[in-house]
């Protein structure tokens, strides 16, 4: 694992590559050990696994600021200071609802405000809370735009989770395990007066909600 430390310095564990100089704000990990930081001045570094030419691919993200980033398995994704969706590393298709990342390299022509990043699956929010997915939809991945409204979501590896503007908590899973969609789905695991929620490593089949009470469940 990496960490900012309290002089705004980054250091690694010893089998994980040198993390780059400089001082930064909040640091982000991908699923491949690919990690990303975010600088003081809000420009972006990365480090690590380059496989999918995550950290070598420079030129997509040094000098953008983002406000946040997340990363995938083969991918990181971002959302810029101007509210728009840029990705770099692995990309299998043109940069459309359909393909596996998004908008690699060029920025999205509609506006973001926050992201999910999981196994090989990325959903941002829109300004209207409805969500867009781009994944690969033979692995379970819900791929296209849900008419759903959420206020937070969270990856699993083979699901995106959320909770809704009802406060109620479910799951979105592409409705036939071989079928890249776009497919709207039912709700899945429904909960009510949920609260937030978060992704236990987007390798994991696993993802947990806080609800208004306070007490973590797990699924």
């Amino acid at each position: 694992s990496c960490f900012v430390k309290a002089d705004d310095t980054l250091q690694c564990s010893v089998n994980v590559a040198a993390p780059p100089g400089g001082t930064f704000k909040r640091i982000y990990r991908g699923t491949a050990n690919a990690f990303c930081a975010t600088k003081t001045d809000d420009t972006t570094a990365c480090w690590g696994n380059n496989a999918s030419n995550i950290v070598g691919n420079t030129g997509a993200y040094a000098a953008v600021k983002f406000k946040t980033l997340g990363g995938g398995q083969d991918h990181f994704c971002g959302i810029t200071d101007a509210d728009k969706l840029l990705c770099w590393g692995f990309n299998d298709g043109a940069p459309s609802l359909t393909s596996r990342t998004p908008f690699v390299g060029t920025p999205s022509v509609d506006t973001y405000k926050s992201l999910s990043v999981g196994w090989e699956n990325t959903c941002a929010t829109r300004a209207d809370d409805t969500v867009d997915c781009w994944g690969v939809g033979n692995e379970g991945h819900f791929v296209g735009r849900s008419a759903l409204k959420f206020k937070s979501l969270a990856h699993g590896n083979r699901m995106a989770c959320g909770v809704d503007m009802n406060d109620r908590y479910f799951c979105l899973q592409s409705r036939n395990f071989n079928n890249p969609g776009p497919t709207e789905v039912a709700p899945q695991l429904p909960i009510a007066n949920a609260k937030l929620a978060g992704g236990v490593g987007a390798r994991n089949n696993s993802v947990c909600l806080v609800p208004q009470d306070g007490a973590l469940q797990c699924f």
